[in-house]
């Protein structure tokens, strides 16, 4: 059987956009018809509240809602879990990473993250020691509002960081701050949302298919074990 590919999304501070990135990202995977299992590993559970809403069930196609870190259990095979994580600096994120196979990184650009990242970097690189097949597939920028700061750490990122930043960074969007007001709803159409689904076709790109379940080998057959009489 095809194993499923774990997805978990970080972020080395809070305030990123990491929650909305795991949520839009997993709707975004589901609307391209993977199936996904989004994974609130987050203590504060907000992932779950936004999904699934008052009736506990997430209604957005392709997608199922789990909680906490023992559903990395529970997937299915070919399934795309999609595990909004706690801090990277912390153990809750190092266990989840040992069972990973990407890593997305949120930040803003901001002079804050600019001066956080190389924390971040460190954890990334104890976590890849333990966990050799974990990849770090980009850096997403979100609650981008250009001004001459912003700009100049989004530039400086995508100057020393070639090819680690993911494109288009994703905007500050004022649908996208108040989506958990409506618990349940899908992410509101607006640049935000543009964004990640340009970003999620990325992701996928990178991820690759669902691989084709491994077939067991076929049983010889009577006729094979016994070539007909006369055969060479």
């Amino acid at each position: 059987m095809s194993r499923p590919y774990i997805l978990v999304v970080a972020s080395q501070k809070g305030g990123t956009g990491r929650t909305t990135a795991a949520l839009a990202l997993a709707w975004a995977f589901g609307e391209l018809g993977r199936a996904v299992a989004l994974i609130d590993a987050d203590p504060l559970g907000a992932a779950r509240q936004v999904a699934c809403g008052p009736s506990g069930r997430c209604a957005w196609p392709n997608v199922r809602c789990l909680a906490g870190p023992a559903a990395l259990d529970a997937l299915k095979p070919g399934e795309l879990a999609v595990v909004d994580a706690p801090s990277l600096l912390g153990a809750g994120a190092a266990a989840l990473l040992r069972r990973a196979d990407g890593l997305l990184l949120t930040g803003l650009a901001d002079p804050v993250s600019l001066r956080t990242f190389a924390a971040a970097g460190l954890a990334i690189g104890a976590a890849q020691e333990a966990n050799a097949q974990l990849e770090l597939l980009g850096l997403l920028i979100g609650l981008y509002a250009p001004d001459p700061v912003q700009d100049a750490v989004l530039g400086r990122l995508r100057r020393t960081q070639p090819g680690l930043v993911l494109e288009p960074p994703v905007p500050f969007d004022e649908a996208a701050r108040d989506w958990p007001a409506a618990p349940g709803a899908p992410p509101p159409a607006g640049p935000a949302l543009q964004a990640f689904r340009a970003v999620a076709g990325t992701l996928l790109a990178m991820i690759g298919p669902v691989p084709e379940p491994t077939r067991p080998p076929a049983r010889p057959t009577p006729e094979s074990r016994h070539p007909a009489h006369g055969a060479a």
